[in-house]
């Protein structure tokens, strides 16, 4: 498989059949997105800065992150809209782990 980065220590490739035509790349670390025209500049996001995801219109999702950096994916289809809402969405929540051990430590 081709990734168009090198992957850091830890990193590990998340591989879905609905990625399209390899323009969108997802790692447990990363969002990398390949644009189609050399025209545009490549967009490498770390998962965790990502602040919202929006959905405009029927095709559109903005990202605006955490370093008011922002950018603007286009779908062909609505489903392919919502399920990538869903996926990055899932994927910029907290884990509910790092609350247990808060939990823990209280009163220490």
């Amino acid at each position: 498989m081709d990734i168009p980065f090198l992957l850091i220590a830890g990193e590990a490739y998340i591989n879905d059949e609905r990625l399209p035509a390899r323009i969108i790349h997802v790692t447990t670390y990363r969002l990398f997105i390949s644009p189609t025209e050399s025209s545009y500049s490549s967009i490498d996001c770390p998962i965790r800065s990502i602040d919202s995801i929006v959905m405009k219109d029927d095709i559109y999702l903005n990202i605006q992150c955490k370093h008011i950096r922002s950018f603007r994916l286009k779908f062909v289809t609505k489903n392919q809209r919502d399920y990538w809402f869903r996926k990055l969405d899932d994927m910029i929540v907290l884990p509910t782990y790092l609350w247990a051990i808060h939990k823990g430590c209280e009163g220490k």
